[in-house]
């Protein structure tokens, strides 16, 4: 017998740590045996047969996006985000864990101490992350020689903070309306964005600038933008309206956006014909062909609604009207003595759909006389007799001559240019009356043959001849 001590069975420190063993020694002698005792004290020493335990496979936690690294949730007074807890039964180094993230951490925004402290490190954004963050948590032991380790999965789940304005998909935004469209007409929609969640991502519109008037409105959750009130293009063809967009949050935000919206024409106004004058005075003597005047008449319409087409009518055809110039001209020749005051009846047409046409325009052309006829005697030739006692002064005879033009042009002056060259005969410078200038005498001449004319006050002036026999 060796009095070795030997394990007859498992041993397991982590159940019981030692053994106190009471032993006996006994001689041999069969008649009278001596014996001895003695306790023997048995440590178990460990060895690294137990792997960490965490307390859960599986955490849960949630945080506030943008939290700062001073952020506590599970301990106050230190950085944590989410405190996990394991036990190694071993001691020593094979009880001693260490920790680390293994997957999951993106953009490395947390952080496991040795006494299994989450932190965070880093600005977490929900937006970036909306699924949040799945860590996976290795818990590894100082076990010689082949350390134990145990995982758990730790899900980080990051709640929304209003840290986002609404966004618009568009930098700028425009539309366009014929200015005639009926209220309810939609013009433009504008579209937005917000990465918040809950309240914080609903939008509403309003318009807040560039619309003083109240000519547009916009529905708050879609963002159209419809015609509110009548519009007209001639007092305002473009408008720049602010739109802003405004989230739903408790301490919202807002982006706003220009919108221009551009009003186009519909054929609403007529040709206005202006400046025309009451009258204009055209000389008779004017030849086919020449301009009169040229009318204008205007149309507040733009393209084909303002593009104006001239129709004129004129009586006997005498003036004609240029369709696209509005030149009014002469087309046939003028006679004062035939016709003093013409009417031209001009109408106006934009081109637009439907055509709109002006009011008749009725321009008045009165002519001037000119000096464009002779003065005519009554008589081609005149007779008369006279005795040669006939003393000076007597009436012989009276010649009268007529002048179809008007004013100092009618006015005639009579003179004896020829048949008298010893004066014995004068005539009145304005009636005509002819009369003895000195004495007659039959046997020297018996027959006068007087060629008198007849002078308009024209310029230049014209003239008319007649005979005068004077027996």
């Amino acid at each position: 017998m060796t009095g070795d001590i030997r394990a007859v069975g498992l041993l397991d420190r982590e159940t019981k740590l030692n053994y106190t063993l009471d032993v006996k020694a006994t001689d041999v002698d069969p008649v009278d045996p001596r014996w001895s005792a003695a306790v023997v004290y048995v440590e178990v020493l460990d060895s690294n047969d137990n792997a960490p335990v965490f307390k859960k496979q599986s955490y849960v936690v949630e945080m506030v996006e943008h939290s700062p690294t001073t952020f506590t949730v599970v301990k106050v007074g230190e950085k944590v985000v989410f405190l996990i807890k394991t036990t190694d039964r071993d001691v020593g180094s094979n009880g001693r864990i260490s920790y680390s993230i293994v997957s999951g951490n993106v953009d490395g925004a947390f952080v496991i101490d040795s006494s299994s402290v989450i932190r965070v490190v880093a600005l977490v954004d929900r937006e970036a992350h909306p699924a949040g963050y799945s860590l996976l948590v290795v818990a590894r032991d100082h076990g010689y020689p082949t350390p134990n380790a145990a995982t758990a999965r730790v899900n980080i789940t990051i709640s929304d903070i209003n840290d986002n304005a609404p966004r618009f998909l568009k930098f700028t935004y425009s539309g366009s309306v014929r200015e005639d469209r009926t209220v309810g007409t939609e013009v433009v929609q504008v579209q937005a964005t917000d990465d918040d969640d809950g309240l914080a991502g609903e939008i509403v519109f309003a318009i807040t600038g560039g619309d003083p008037e109240g000519l547009f409105s916009i529905l708050n959750t879609s963002g159209k933008i419809t015609v509110a009130r009548s519009l007209d293009r001639e007092m305002k063809a473009t408008y720049e309206l602010t739109v802003t967009a405004t989230d739903r949050a408790g301490d919202p935000k807002s982006t706003s956006v220009e919108v221009d919206i551009t009003i186009t024409d519909a054929n609403d106004n007529k040709p206005v014909f202006t400046n025309i004058p009451a009258t204009i005075l055209l000389s008779e003597s004017t030849i086919p062909g020449t301009p009169v005047i040229t009318v204008v008449a205007t149309d507040q319409d733009i393209g084909v609604n303002g593009q104006v087409r001239y129709v004129g009518d004129s009586p006997k055809g005498k003036f004609a009207v240029n369709a696209i110039t509005g030149v009014v001209s002469t087309v046939g020749e003028l006679d004062y003595e035939d016709v003093q005051r013409y009417t031209v009846y001009i109408v106006a047409t934009d081109q637009g759909e439907p055509q709109l046409n002006s009011t008749t325009l009725h321009l008045n052309i009165s002519l001037v006389d000119a000096n464009d006829n002779n003065p005519t005697f009554t008589k081609a030739a005149y007779t008369a007799h006279v005795s040669e006692e006939a003393t000076a002064g007597t009436n012989v005879i009276m010649v009268n001559a007529t002048e179809r033009d008007s004013g100092k042009d009618s006015k005639i002056t009579y003179n004896i240019s020829a048949g008298d060259p010893l004066d014995h005969f004068a005539i009145n410078h304005l009636t005509g009356q002819i009369s003895v200038r000195k004495a007659l005498d039959r046997e020297t001449t018996s027959l006068y043959t007087l060629l008198v004319s007849a002078r308009d006050g024209g310029t230049p002036p014209r003239f008319g001849q007649a005979t005068v026999l004077i027996h």
